[in-house]
């Protein structure tokens, strides 16, 4: 793994950890518009792989050129991807669940293992569901 990837994996970490707050809660500190993306302005590696500064898109592109580095793919830098701690990219949670409900419901036998779980589920508390409609209704 790279610096560069290892620095913004662990800065994705801070973040879930709550220890640094998102990029798009802040302002740029260029043009003071909404942040976006968080800009190592110092380098990725040793200390300096927590030393950010929330910026911009335009303003992280103006910034990249200006240092001369190659531009990366800019939803890796913005959070679109789910960097884990170790420098994985994991899936958007959602979209894995979406995916993975979409695919299994076409399988005759999860359907009806799903169904019956239901089914089950409301026998056994159907007096308690029945009692909370009439409440609500």
């Amino acid at each position: 793994m790279s610096e560069k990837s290892a620095a913004h994996a662990y800065i994705g970490y801070m973040i879930r950890s709550g220890r640094l707050k998102p990029a798009k809660k802040r302002r740029c500190v260029d043009c003071n518009k909404r942040a976006q993306q968080y800009d190592h302005h110092e380098g990725y590696g040793g200390k300096n792989k927590t030393n950010v500064q929330p910026v911009c898109c335009s303003c992280h592109l103006k910034r990249t050129y200006a240092r001369g580095e190659k531009r990366t793919n800019s939803a890796a830098i913005s959070g679109s991807k789910h960097y884990n701690w170790k420098g994985g990219v994991s899936r958007d949670r959602n979209k894995y669940q979406r995916n993975w409900r979409r695919k299994n419901l076409r399988n005759p036998a999860f359907r009806a293992a799903i169904n019956k779980k239901s089914n089950d589920y409301y026998h056994a508390h159907a007096e308690e569901i029945n009692q909370k409609r009439r409440v609500t209704c």
